[in-house]
């Protein structure tokens, strides 16, 4: 930290002006250390209950074609999630019909991240926890009934 002397003893008012300038930039560097400190502290609290909200998901492959549709339900409403198959993998998946009690445009990027990841491993969305629960568990209940038809289909 830098100290400045008072002008009595000599320091001109520019020396004095520019050490608060310097105290003032530590205090935004500071700030921005705390702020992402505590993003990271939320981050790996998040990382774990992540783990307890997906289903692992299957190998490659073992899904049936074709297009499903499951509803999940939370604390504050349900949602409907459609799901397509090609070639044994998620092509697709959509919020059908949301009926939850806040707007479900705050979790509009995780069909995309069920597309990218082949599962219902999602993000949990800050301000919209129980939405994203709700949506990952329609497509778990979609993507069941896709690996029920391909058990079916399969020869014993």
């Amino acid at each position: 930290m830098v100290h400045s002397l008072p002008p009595s003893h000599g320091a001109s008012a520019r020396t004095a002006n520019l050490s608060r300038r310097v105290t003032g930039a530590w205090g935004v560097v500071a700030g921005v250390v705390g702020v992402c400190t505590v993003f990271a502290a939320g981050y790996v609290r998040t990382a774990p209950a992540r783990a307890a909200y997906t289903a692992q998901p299957r190998t490659l492959g073992t899904y049936r074609d074709g297009t499903y549709q499951a509803w999940g339900s939370g604390r504050h409403g349900r949602i409907l999630a459609t799901v397509v198959i090609r070639r044994g993998r998620i092509a697709s998946a959509s919020i059908t019909t949301c009926r939850m009690r806040y707007p479900c445009r705050m979790i509009e990027a995780l069909p995309a991240q069920v597309v990218a990841r082949q599962g219902t491993e999602v993000d949990i969305v800050s301000g919209a926890t129980d939405s994203g629960e709700v949506f990952a568990r329609a497509v778990d209940r979609a993507l069941a009934e896709a690996a029920r038809h391909a058990d079916a289909q399969e020869p014993r």
